[in-house]
C-alpha cells in the first residue's frame, strides 16, 4: 500500500509526482507503488510510436521493464522509462499531460533525458 507523501506537483489517473516520490497507480493488478526520488537514477522519454511501448497496455514484454496498467496508452504522446538506483526492474509509464509531468519531474530534480536512440528510429507510417 502506498503511503502519504509531501506536496503533489502533478497528478492524474496514472501517476502522482510529489516533492519526494512518484506514485504509479495500477502498478499491480490491485495496487499502487511509490518510488522515492532517492531511488531514481534517471527517467528517459521519447515520442510514442507503434514500436516503442505504445501498445504495451500492462505487464512486461522483456522482463526488464514493467508497465503499469494504462488502457489509453496507445493514444498518449510520450513514453517514459524510470531507471532505479536499486533493483533491475525499470518502469515504463505514460501520463495524461506529458508536458506538465515533465515540468514536475524537473522541479523535483530527476535526471530527465530524451532517449535519442529511440527518437532516431523512423516509423514507417511517418514516411
Amino acid at each position: 500500500m502506498a503511503t502519504e507523501s509531501k506536496s503533489t506537483l502533478y497528478t492524474d489517473k496514472l501517476v502522482e509526482i510529489s516533492e519526494d516520490s512518484i506514485l504509479f497507480r495500477n502498478y499491480y493488478p490491485v495496487g499502487s507503488k511509490r518510488f522515492p526520488v532517492s531511488n531514481i537514477k534517471e527517467i528517459t522519454y521519447y515520442q510514442s510510436k507503434w514500436w516503442s511501448g505504445k501498445w504495451r497496455i500492462c505487464g512486461s514484454g522483456d522482463f526488464k521493464t514493467w508497465w503499469p496498467l494504462d488502457r489509453k496508452r496507445p493514444s498518449r504522446d510520450m513514453v517514459f522509462i524510470l531507471y532505479p538506483v536499486k533493483g533491475k526492474r525499470r518502469v515504463g509509464f505514460t501520463v495524461e499531460d506529458s508536458q506538465k509531468a515533465m515540468e514536475a519531474l524537473r522541479e523535483i530534480g530527476v535526471d530527465l533525458r530524451e532517449d535519442q536512440g529511440r527518437r532516431a528510429k523512423t516509423d514507417p507510417g511517418d514516411q
